[in-house]
C-alpha cells in the first residue's frame, strides 16, 4: 500500500517515482529531481517537478528527513508539445 498520494500518481510514472524515492531514502543518492503526472482534483492529469534533498539521515544511512518542493510544469509541457 503506502501513502495515499501514491494512488494519485499516473500508472506509467509510479514505478520510476518509487525507484527514485527509494534510492534517495536508502542513501544511494543525496536528493531527487523528477517530473511525473498526478491526478488533479478536477480529474485531469498535471505534471509536477519534484525536487528534494535529504537533510537528516540515521546512522544506518536511511533518510529521516527530506526538504523539497513541487512545481506544476503542465503549462510548460503543453507549450513544448505545441512547438513540436
Amino acid at each position: 500500500s503506502g501513502p495515499a498520494w501514491r494512488s494519485l500518481v499516473h500508472p506509467a510514472d509510479i514505478d520510476r517515482l518509487r525507484a527514485t524515492l527509494e534510492a534517495t531514502l536508502r542513501g544511494d543518492q543525496d536528493g531527487l529531481e523528477l517530473e511525473f503526472r498526478v491526478r488533479h482534483r478536477s480529474d485531469r492529469w498535471v505534471w509536477l517537478l519534484s525536487r528534494a534533498r535529504v537533510v537528516e539521515r540515521a546512522a544506518t544511512g536511511r533518510a529521516l528527513r527530506l526538504v523539497g518542493t513541487h512545481l506544476d510544469t503542465t503549462a510548460g509541457r503543453r507549450a513544448e508539445a505545441a512547438l513540436q
